[in-house]
């Protein structure tokens, strides 16, 4: 997969995440700023990171030979975070 306007990036799609999250804030359209940040617990033992901000991602997916353009609302921003995650 890869972000409309930018080259591949790299997406880990993971069945035990909970949301989708991105590790730029670039990647976002129609940003929102949370009242509260968002905690996130990683694999990683002890370890919480903070979303302070979400917003809309769009992509594309390559399916064969066809090209779709997908929408994914409620994408968290989360500094630090290694990958981007698709839930």
């Amino acid at each position: 997969m890869a972000f409309a306007s930018d080259a591949p990036v790299r997406q880990a799609v993971d069945s035990g995440a909970s949301t989708h999250m991105v590790n730029d804030d670039r990647d976002l359209e129609d940003v929102e700023m949370l009242e509260e940040p968002l905690e996130i617990s990683t694999a990683k033992s002890g370890e919480t990171l903070r979303s302070f901000k979400k917003g809309t991602v769009r992509l594309q997916s390559v399916v064969g030979n066809k090209i779709n353009d997908v929408e994914l609302y409620d994408v968290f921003f989360i500094p630090g975070l290694d990958e981007n995650l698709l839930s």
